[in-house]
């Protein structure tokens, strides 16, 4: 899953630029910035769920810095 979130972020990133460049050389008309939008939109998610997954691989670190009282093993945000 992870090797697909980053091989379609990064097909996306280059996509994008192509897309820039040839809105910004007139080859395509201003509809071309709708699709650097629908590029950009697909990295950035992309990207938010590749930094989402990876926090999720961490709970331990997850429990430590929580603050809300969720978790038994915390008082006052200090871990016992």
């Amino acid at each position: 899953m992870r090797a697909v979130l980053i091989g379609t972020g990064a097909a996306d990133a280059v996509s994008l630029i192509v897309a820039v460049m040839g809105t910004l050389s007139h080859t395509t008309n201003a509809l071309g910035w709708s699709t650097a939008l629908i590029y950009l939109l697909s990295a950035l998610g992309c990207g938010y769920f590749l930094i989402a997954r990876s926090h999720k691989a961490y709970p331990a670190e997850a429990r430590r810095i929580s603050i809300s009282g969720d978790y038994p093993e915390l008082r006052n945000g200090v871990e016992r």
